[in-house]
């Protein structure tokens, strides 16, 4: 979780993720931030723990937001990602092996 310490809009406080302290967050970060997982996240939990809401105290947005982000996540770590080296290998030149030798100092065999 990142954590601005700022001076903004004339109070101070500690930004983390929208949920601020006597701050407010500069227009661009505040559109910015509401892509990120963390901000749904915060206010998720913010208003399921709020004494003034009337109702269940669930904010679907917010959860649905999470929803996707859940959904999304493993499915561009699935593509993406792999253990495997996928770029081929360079082949080495014999110059390269005789170069390596000669730096580490220890023979070559001719096997």
């Amino acid at each position: 979780m990142a954590i601005i310490p700022t001076v903004y809009g004339g109070g101070g406080g500690v930004l983390a993720s929208g949920q601020t302290l006597g701050v407010a967050f500069p227009p661009m970060l505040d559109r910015i931030s509401w892509l990120f997982p963390l901000r749904h996240a915060t206010r998720a939990m913010s208003t399921a723990t709020a004494t003034d809401v009337v109702g269940s105290g669930l904010s679907w947005d917010h959860l649905g937001a999470l929803l996707a982000w859940t959904v999304a996540g493993p499915i561009v770590v699935a593509w993406r990602f792999s253990w495997v080296n996928l770029e081929p290998r360079r082949r080495r030149r014999p110059s390269d092996v005789v170069e390596a030798a000669e730096r580490s100092r220890t023979p070559l065999r001719t096997s």
